[in-house]
């Protein structure tokens, strides 16, 4: 931080088990004390609730998005053959191949 007028920051990482969300930086402008150990715990409380709040946005998109996917192999397939598909844990977008035939 090369701001002139800062004068108290903490940063907070948004981290969850396996990986880093973001980072919150907070900073104190106004002279005075700079933060105080009730302020840093409140802030990490903030931290640990949004930390939660990205990690069910990004599982209710995820289940989503394999219901969406469920829904069209529906489509063309038996339920029970979507259902091995899906539950292989390749990306179903990328299996098999394409190829050109002449038919005659």
């Amino acid at each position: 931080m090369k701001a002139k007028n800062v004068v108290a920051a903490v940063s907070f990482p948004l981290k969850t088990r396996d990986r880093t969300l973001g980072v919150l930086n907070v900073s104190r402008i106004s002279k005075g004390d700079p933060f105080y150990q009730a302020d840093i715990e409140i802030l990490s409380i903030i931290c640990r609730q949004a930390v939660m709040a990205l990690e069910s946005l990004r599982i209710t998109e995820e289940r989503a998005a394999r219901m969406r996917i469920r829904t069209l192999f529906a489509q063309y397939v038996s339920p029970e053959v979507a259902e091995t598909i899906l539950s292989s844990g390749v990306d179903p977008m990328n299996m098999g191949e394409i190829k050109d035939i002449t038919i005659l």
